[in-house]
């Protein structure tokens, strides 16, 4: 067990910023956290310091801070639909969104958008990979994973990283989409157990990545007939 995740050892693009301007965004970041806190928040200002800040957060990422510390600086982040604009800014993925883009491998695997039964019964199953390493009912790790409950009926997924909540949603594709996403977003080290799993999500969802995809990764996207734009 560990409290917290291993990162890799250097971003995309990585760019050292002046410290006078991460200053300056760190304030920035404190305006956006006052405003987020607000009942009726502008959505566009908020996207708009977002954006701004971007080069701080990475900055942040790269002294490897917690996890938790870098969401409390930017409770945005704790937003479904920023968390996941985030993922496509950062990222690149194939159809400009994650989430339409794991919908879309998810159905030419499956032929339905069932993206939770293609990661079990597909992926994971391949590779002989415990599915409670990322789908479980408790958090047993500090890497991302996604906690299903169920109450009247109705699924909620929350994905947790080093043991605390950062989304809650009830569509499977935003959870996926999310627990792939934060592995770049946040520079996470794959964990060895479910490192092919991974890949092969990587493959599905995004353009470009810091490292080769593995033999065993390539296989499955090869056999599915995906590698044409994963490879």
């Amino acid at each position: 067990k560990v409290d917290l995740v291993s990162h890799r050892e250097y971003l995309l693009e990585e760019k050292q910023q002046p410290e006078e301007l991460l200053m300056q965004l760190y304030q920035q970041a404190g305006s956006m956290r006052v405003l987020i806190n607000t009942t009726n928040y502008d959505y566009g200002q908020v996207k708009s310091k977002m954006d701004i800040t971007y080069a701080h957060r990475q900055n942040l990422v790269r002294e490897m801070k917690p996890i938790k510390e870098i969401i409390e600086l930017y409770p945005a982040l704790s937003i479904t639909d920023l968390l996941i604009r985030e993922i496509n800014l950062h990222v690149d993925p194939f159809d400009g969104d994650i989430v339409q883009t794991l919908k879309l491998s998810c159905t030419k695997l499956f032929k339905k958008e069932q993206p939770l039964f293609v990661l079990k019964h597909l992926i994971m199953k391949r590779y002989k990979h415990s599915k409670k390493l990322l789908l479980s009912h408790e958090v047993i790790d500090a890497y991302p994973i996604i906690q299903i409950q169920t109450a009247k009926n109705i699924k909620n997924y929350s994905i947790f990283i080093e043991y605390n909540t950062i989304i809650t949603t009830n569509s499977q594709a935003e959870a996926i989409s999310i627990l792939i996403g934060s592995y770049e977003i946040f520079n996470i080290e794959y964990p060895t157990k479910v490192r092919a799993t991974l890949e092969v999500l990587n493959g599905l969802s995004f353009k470009k990545r810091s490292f080769s995809l593995s033999l065993a990764a390539k296989r499955f996207l090869n056999e599915h007939k995906l590698n044409e734009r994963a490879l």
